[in-house]
């Protein structure tokens, strides 16, 4: 797509990084469905563009909007392309397993992206959930199995600022020391995970990562604006990974992130109560809207096409 092959794929800004590429097969049960799904950039492929599709549609993200472990007509592009409602759009995949807006605003700094797109008019919509926020600012959760390969950007004099990948951060460190002491004590003691215990206590959602998020965010759609400046760009506040719903603590430390959010400028749509609604609607179990890891399933998919009709104005 880009001209570029997988091996230069490999910035200092840690996108895909191949421990989250590595980590993506090893944690699919379908491992050679993932690889292809693939293009030369770690992107999902897709369809071939039709001559009446006239406006662009960017669905961007993390694994869900990837498609992990689905097959191409199950994923979530492909169940907008069902749509007749959508049927004058082109469909872009700006999405991959592990990412959150730091990689995405990591990998639009290095590929034109962009530029690939003919259409001049359309819509961005990012698909944000809790995860997000751990994996721009360095959850233990987040930094334990990405092995600190991410890119970590920080809030400097109302600035964003690229500081190199987490693994060379403070916080990964201290996380791999932790580590390694939570192993020597369950090995002589049998004690519990210390590691688990500790990213349970600390990985709440402060103040700074909530702000460090709008502005990665505020960021992504700069780019975006500044080549289609008619297009629309919305964030989309969604439920994932087998939690439909939320903590007290989370939801209020959502609500806060969504005022903020608006407040700043972006336009935010919260898909959460609509999606709980829709499926004690239609009465669906729970278990049916996820794959056995967690990941939204073709029935999900489906579920969130529609309430997206309510957001997208023709």
């Amino acid at each position: 797509m880009f001209g570029h092959t997988e091996k230069v794929i490999a910035p200092k800004h840690g996108w895909p990084g191949s421990e989250i590429k590595n980590k993506t097969f090893e944690f699919s049960y379908n491992k050679q469905l993932m690889k292809n799904s693939y293009n030369e950039v770690m992107m999902r492929i897709i369809p071939q563009k039709r001559s009446f599709q006239k406006k662009h549609f960017i669905l961007a993200g993390g694994s869900n909007t990837f498609g992990m472990n689905l097959h191409d007509k199950d994923t979530l592009l492909n169940q907008f392309l069902n749509e007749p409602y959508y049927l004058d759009y082109f469909f872009y995949n700006l999405s991959s397993s592990g990412w959150g807006p730091n990689h995405m605003l990591a990998y639009l700094e290095q590929f034109p992206f962009f530029e690939t797109i003919q259409e001049r008019n359309g819509v961005f919509i990012y698909f944000f959930f809790k995860g997000h926020f751990y994996r721009s600012c360095g959850g233990w959760h987040y930094l334990n199995w990405s092995k600190g390969s991410g890119p970590q950007y920080l809030n400097v004099d109302n600035k964003i600022k690229y500081i190199g990948p987490f693994s060379e951060s403070y916080k990964y460190q201290i996380m791999m020391l932790v580590k390694g002491v939570s192993k020597v004590i369950n090995y002589f003691f049998q004690a519990p995970n210390l590691l688990q215990q500790l990213q349970v206590e600390f990985e709440g959602i402060s103040e700074n990562c909530i702000d460090l998020n709008i502005s990665l965010l505020k960021m992504i759609e700069s780019k975006y604006r500044k080549k289609f400046p008619k297009g629309k760009f919305i964030v989309t506040l969604i439920n994932e990974y087998h939690v439909p719903f939320h903590t007290n603590i989370e939801s209020e430390r959502l609500n806060h992130f969504l005022d903020k959010a608006e407040k700043s400028g972006l336009i935010v749509k919260s898909l959460q109560d609509e999606f709980i609604k829709e499926f004690k609607n239609k009465n669906i179990s729970k278990d049916k809207l996820w794959l056995p890891d967690g990941h939204v399933n073709e029935v999900g998919h489906k579920i969130r096409v529609e309430q997206l009709k309510k957001i997208i104005k023709r």
